[in-house]
């Protein structure tokens, strides 16, 4: 429901119709049984103001995943563009799914050199003068 307040407050704060057409469409799916649905606030003031941090719990990589996150918005820019941007990084909340990133980061790391050194090796036959 995370990102469902965040666009309902967007949407809110921003009174874009594509932003409210889009909220309304998504808080309308069906939810999993034992979840809450969405909320139907539109106050901008009230629409994530009761929680401090806002959870979100995902299943991947075999896992439930714990996070929280945190929120850049720039204040006064100069820039209308910038005036726009939010950058959103989500952090473990917890110890277990920290192992579980972590792990995850240094096996696809691994991956990625290896890739790197074959890429580097074909390269560098290619580019051997014949004998």
């Amino acid at each position: 429901m995370h990102l469902l307040g965040r666009l309902r407050r967007d949407a809110a704060f921003t009174n874009n119709e594509c932003l409210v057409s889009l909220y309304d469409e998504v808080s309308a799916y069906r939810y999993p049984q034992g979840t809450a649905g969405p909320e139907r606030s539109t106050d901008p003031e009230h629409a994530d103001g009761r929680q401090i941090v806002t959870p979100l719990r995902i299943k991947v990589l075999g896992s439930e995943l714990s996070l929280f996150s945190a929120l850049t918005v720039f204040a006064a820019p100069a820039d209308i563009t910038l005036a726009e941007l939010t950058i959103e990084t989500f952090y473990p909340a917890d110890a277990r799914t920290a192992t579980v990133l972590h792990s995850y980061y240094q096996d696809m790391n691994q991956d990625m050199n290896q890739d790197m050194n074959q890429d580097m090796n074909q390269d560098m036959d290619r580019d051997e003068p014949a004998r």
